[in-house]
């Protein structure tokens, strides 16, 4: 069955494999659009794979970005890497290092799973730092008749 595929301003052959994973007939269903992104003849030549960001483009159309190869280990290196800097503030929060890690992850080219997991714990790491400090304040206050 031929289906319609939208390119772009890119030229492609006139016949393409598109790969559904999970759906057997996805396409049969849903508009398929093909990317200026890693075109590689076995999917194996690709190596590994990250998703670095997804957002919405417009109503029901999403929009990924994604690495393979060499940035795509060096995400997951520079990952790790985040995720002990966050276990170590979950251990002793210090308010800059809060503040320095959260710009450091925003710049980070990580996986956006990763990178959301890192904001979420960051996040109770401040909150948990702004509980205690008006419980701080609370219990130095004088009482007053």
């Amino acid at each position: 069955r031929k289906i319609g595929l939208l390119g772009g301003s890119e030229g492609y052959p006139e016949l393409v494999r598109v790969v559904s994973i999970g759906t057997p007939d996805l396409a049969a269903r849903n508009s398929v659009e093909l990317c200026g992104g890693t075109h590689v003849a076995n999917t194996r030549d690709a190596g590994h794979f990250v998703v670095l960001e997804e957002s919405a483009v417009a109503k029901g159309i999403r929009r990924i970005v994604a690495a393979t190869g060499d940035v795509a280990n060096a995400a997951h290196v520079q990952g790790r890497s985040l995720e002990q800097l966050v276990a170590q503030l979950e251990c002793s929060p210090d308010l800059a290092q809060v503040t320095k890690l959260g710009k450091q992850l925003e710049s980070a080219t990580v996986s956006a799973v990763l990178k959301e997991r890192c904001r979420a714990r960051i996040g109770k790491v401040r909150k948990a730092m702004k509980k205690a400090l008006k419980k701080k304040h609370t219990q130095e206050e004088p009482l007053t008749p």
